[in-house]
């Protein structure tokens, strides 16, 4: 049974200062005490895509629908 992790705005803000710092993701994993290295790249490629923070979910898409959601 897996269950979602939601982390805070503030844990990922320092992943990127992290990464900004040359920091491994390993460190940055043992540091932020975060379980899944892969959360930690995707932070870091929505940072580098221009998001101004890394809140952005993964998962999220813009809305396709005609009305105004």
């Amino acid at each position: 049974m897996s269950t979602r992790v939601m982390y805070p705005v503030e844990i990922k803000e320092e992943a990127i200062k992290m990464k900004l710092a040359s920091k491994t993701t390993e460190e940055i994993m043992n540091t932020l005490n975060t379980k899944n290295p892969v959360q930690v790249k995707i932070w870091w490629r929505q940072y580098r895509n221009g998001a101004s923070t890394p809140s952005v979910s993964s998962l999220a898409f813009p809305c396709q629908c005609s009305f105004r959601c």
